[in-house]
């Protein structure tokens, strides 16, 4: 057992995940793998060991089934000795809503969402319990766009819930020392689109735009440093994060302020009179 404690990252079979996986290795932790590729996830458990003299594990299963879901949240919850849980694992279907089968939708969802909530719900108590750990949420700079393509609109919705998400246990983590992240990349080495046999020059983005994962992650563990809650790693002026929050203020103000109908909506005689 390292020193460290372990760390378990979903979607660790490739890009962002397995990234993660790496830097928890070289920094001295365990390492769960979690994916859903059996052979790759057990040649890179062998392959970190090897490198870093950590021990790693290979966890199956599958995130889009209520199965696959309990039996890493019993993974977690059982883990006194975890000490980092990144919420990695995800996909998209890459096809307009209307043309999306309902049932990938919902797998979507059981993935960004159901699994990604049900394994903080299963990690947080015991962190909040020992003072210690960390849990980062990847999320999408996608959740800062106001219209989605249709192509985009439940992959963009999962990823805002993500941000709302992380945001609502900060406060009880932070008061515990345990520190919570929502990262929010852009464009990343992965194989999200490999999957689908078309590549980030075929949307228009040249390469000098995609970040290497690896890059990704050391930003993202630089803003846990910072205490940063919300990680956009190539965001230059982090204040424009902040400078959201009046605004939201504000309509939060007036949406529960005084029960009357705003006036442009030509309602308010009919209801007061």
């Amino acid at each position: 057992m390292s020193e460290r404690g372990r760390a378990l990252v979903t979607g660790a079979t490739s890009g962002i995940g397995a990234a993660f996986a790496e830097r928890y290795a070289q920094d001295g932790f365990d390492v769960i793998l979690h994916g859903r590729r059996a052979a790759r996830l057990a040649e890179a458990a062998r392959r970190l060991e090897a490198r870093y003299g950590i021990r790693a594990e290979a966890l199956v299963a599958d995130l889009a089934t209520t199965a696959g879901i309990r039996e890493v949240d019993a993974h977690v919850a059982d883990d006194q000795d975890l000490r980092a849980l990144v919420n990695n694992a995800g996909f998209t279907p890459l096809l307009p809503f209307e043309q999306t089968e309902p049932d990938e939708i919902e797998a979507m969802l059981e993935v960004h969402v159901v699994a990604l909530t049900r394994l903080t719900r299963a990690a947080l108590p015991g962190m909040l319990q020992r003072r210690r750990g960390e849990i980062i949420n990847v999320a999408s700079d996608g959740i800062f766009v106001q219209y989605p393509q249709s192509l985009m609109a439940t992959y963009a919705a999962t990823k805002a819930y993500v941000e709302m998400f992380t945001r609502g246990i900060y406060r009880a983590a932070r008061e515990s020392n345990v520190r919570v992240q929502v990262l929010c990349p852009g464009f990343v080495t992965s194989e999200i689109l490999d999957r689908h046999g078309i590549s980030f020059e075929d949307w228009g983005i040249p390469r000098s735009a995609v970040m290497p994962a690896s890059a990704c992650v050391d930003v993202s563990m630089a803003a846990l440093d910072l205490g940063e809650v919300v990680c956009v790693p190539t965001l230059i002026d982090a204040e424009l994060l902040d400078r959201r929050a009046p605004i939201d203020e504000e309509i939060r103000a007036q949406s529960s302020g005084n029960g009357i109908p705003a006036e442009r909506y030509a309602v308010m005689q009919r209801h007061t009179s």
